[in-house]
């Protein structure tokens, strides 16, 4: 479930976020790589995010029957390497 700030400036904040992946291509991976760290090092920050996760999985039926379909498929990847 998006904050209420995100449900406000919406529009402002994916402009600010294509202007910067059109700038920086290696932007998103670079963000990805932060945050990845940043769960890795801080527990606090780990089970903070874990807990939305879990919250969103049990309240949200639409994202609990894609998250069930990509588990699958990453499933059927594995069998067949």
């Amino acid at each position: 479930m998006p904050s209420e700030y995100y449900l406000k400036n919406k529009e402002k904040i994916l402009a600010r976020a294509k202007k910067r992946y059109k700038e920086d291509a290696e932007f998103r991976e670079k963000t990805r790589k932060r945050y990845r760290e940043k769960y890795q090092k801080d527990s606090e920050y780990k089970e903070y995010t874990l807990s939305k996760s879990r919250k969103r999985y049990y309240e949200d039926e639409e994202y609990r029957k894609n998250t069930i379909e990509r588990a699958k498929a990453r499933a059927k990847q594995t069998k067949k390497k």
